[in-house]
């Protein structure tokens, strides 16, 4: 089949306004964590936080890393990565990565953190502009926890 014959994929108002509802309550439930992909909408609106698929880049890694030395940097208890659980990006010029990630700590303590990640321009000797924005203990979502619960309580 040529591309002549293809058929456009009509992206209606209707349906463009129903994932922009479903992007805004992720976004606000999460703070940009936990979206899911909406790869229509990203062709109508620019700088929407996406996640990215695993195998994860080399990025992902160093951002990770640099987010738990700062972390270090500034709490008593210090936390060595176990593993990427996911991670999302933002583009707009530069990239705001949030990455969610489990740590262990010194006394075998693991613990899901969130952390967001800026990772602007490298400097003329090649290291990152990069800045901590933010880092948590994941938070329990009390809106998916009442959603689960009209579900299963009759």
């Amino acid at each position: 089949m040529d591309s002549s014959n293809k058929e456009v994929q009509v992206y209606s108002e209707a349906e463009q306004e129903n994932d922009m509802r479903k992007y805004a309550a992720q976004l606000t439930a999460s703070d940009g964590f936990d979206v899911e992909n909406f790869p229509k909408l990203r062709q109508v609106m620019y700088g929407m936080i996406v996640p990215l698929s695993p195998p994860y880049d080399d990025i992902v890694r160093e951002c990770t890393d640099f987010a738990i030395d700062e972390y270090n940097k500034k709490n008593p208890v210090k936390i060595h990565l176990v593993k990427v659980l996911k991670a999302n990006i933002e583009l707009c010029g530069m990239a705001n990565f949030y990455i969610t990630f489990v740590a262990e700590d010194d006394n075998g303590d693991s613990k899901t953190f969130q952390a967001r990640v800026f990772d602007g321009v490298a400097d003329d000797d090649g290291n990152p502009d990069r800045e901590l924005t933010s880092i948590r203990i994941k938070p329990h979502s009390q809106v998916i926890l009442n959603l689960l619960c009209r579900h299963i309580v009759p």
